[in-house]
């Protein structure tokens, strides 16, 4: 049976080395395979010619390839390195999206503190002619008594007569009533800045909302990468074959395709991300 789902390919074969009749079992040496490979006019195997050699003179050789326990621990120890890069790597990126999402979040109070100073703006000039038409109709009410006989009689707790009575005596009382009325319309007006004030901050956090969203989203996407990468370098690390040249055939990739910095570069860059986001202000999330 033949199949290329391996680094090399392979031919597994079914042979039955017992006699049919004296029922001796025959013997495979890589003599005969020496010997098979020079009769066809190629030698495949360097090694085995050098290892035979030395057999032939006494000597004890054996393939360098691991055993199937060996080289199970050998690949667990690899696997165990690339997740521990990975996790390395994402508790490197997590320091990095800290200070992301506080970017974020100073940029904005900037946009909410532009508008709100916008509003202010506009508003200083309502402000204004509100209090230059208060001191004059102050000193009109002060000198005019068909201004206070107006006043008095759109007042609806007294009656006529008595409202016309305080008009003419100027009674300090209906003044204080005047200038609470005058009170009651800045009210007004403020609530109308403050309700301003608010819907622009709702849609600067909406235009917030919606960044933090998308930073969200690109951070998932670069997970993803990052874990589909990791993945395949151990599916890769636990289908290579039981030899050598797999191992060597391994770390060429591992080390080709393995981006940024080493394991003990990714811990520090991550402790001093730590200390510095440690020392960082934080300024209080939304709820």
């Amino acid at each position: 049976m033949a199949h290329s789902d391996t680094d090399h390919m392979h031919v597994h074969v079914i042979v039955n080395r017992v006699h049919p009749e004296a029922g001796i079992a025959k013997t495979i040496s890589n003599d005969r395979a020496e010997a098979y490979e020079k009769s066809r006019g190629y030698v495949f195997c360097e090694e085995r010619v050098k290892n035979n050699e030395a057999r032939s003179q006494g000597q004890w050789v054996t393939g360098e390839s691991d055993n199937r326990r060996d080289h199970f621990a050998w690949k667990k120890e690899q696997s165990d390195k690339v997740w521990a890069d990975y996790r390395a790597d994402r508790d490197a990126a997590r320091e990095d999206r800290k200070g992301e999402f506080d970017i974020l979040w100073e940029r904005r109070q900037e946009r909410f503190a532009a508008k709100r100073a916008e509003i202010k703006q506009l508003y200083k000039l309502i402000w204004r002619d509100r209090f230059a038409r208060e001191r004059k109709e102050l000193k009109a009410f002060d000198t005019s008594i068909r201004k206070r006989l107006h006043f008095a009689l759109t007042q609806k707790k007294r009656g006529k007569a008595m409202a016309g009575l305080r008009a003419f005596t100027t009674d300090k009382g209906q003044r204080f009533e005047f200038m609470h009325a005058q009170k009651e319309a800045r009210r007004v007006i403020a609530r109308e800045q403050n309700r301003t004030i608010r819907e622009a901050g709702r849609e600067v956090s909406k235009v917030w909302a919606e960044e933090r969203e998308q930073l969200y989203a690109q951070h998932r996407k670069q997970d993803a990468h990052r874990l589909d990468h990791y993945s395949s370098m151990s599916s890769r690390l636990w289908k290579s074959g039981n030899d050598n040249d797999a191992k060597a055939e391994f770390y060429g990739k591992a080390s080709k395709d393995t981006p940024g910095p080493k394991r003990g570069e990714l811990k520090k860059d991550a402790e001093k991300r730590k200390e510095r986001n440690r020392n960082r202000p934080r300024k209080p999330r939304p709820r």
